[in-house]
C-alpha cells in the first residue's frame, strides 16, 4: 500500500515517513516548504497516482491555537485531489 507525506520540509514528515517505512509500506515524501497551494495540480495528482494514504503535515496550526485546517483551505483543496485520485476512504483492514 502507498502511503504520501506532505511536509513542509520539518522533521516531522521525515519522521513520519520512517515510521510507515518500518512498518512495511511504499512511501513517498512530498515536500512543500511554501505550502500545497505552491504545487501545481499536476504534481498533487502525480504525488497522489496510486495512493492509498495520505498524512498532510505542510504548515499545521499548533495545539494551543485550537485552530483546525478547513475544507476550504489547503487542507481542502488536498483533500478534493486526493478524492478525484482515487484514494482510499475510510477503509480499515490489516496491514500490508
Amino acid at each position: 500500500m502507498k502511503v504520501v507525506v506532505f511536509d513542509d520540509g520539518g522533521l516531522m514528515g521525515v519522521e513520519t515517513a520512517l515510521w510507515v517505512s518500518d512498518h512495511g509500506y511504499e512511501v513517498d515524501i512530498v515536500s512543500a516548504p511554501a505550502g500545497i497551494d505552491a504545487l501545481t495540480p499536476e504534481e498533487v495528482a502525480d504525488a497522489l497516482h496510486s495512493c492509498a494514504v495520505v498524512i498532510d503535515l505542510v504548515r499545521q496550526p499548533p495545539p494551543a491555537t485550537g485552530a483546525f485546517p478547513t475544507e476550504n483551505g489547503p487542507t481542502g483543496g488536498l483533500l478534493r485531489a486526493a478524492i478525484a485520485a482515487g484514494v482510499l476512504r475510510g477503509r480499515r483492514g490489516p496491514g500490508p
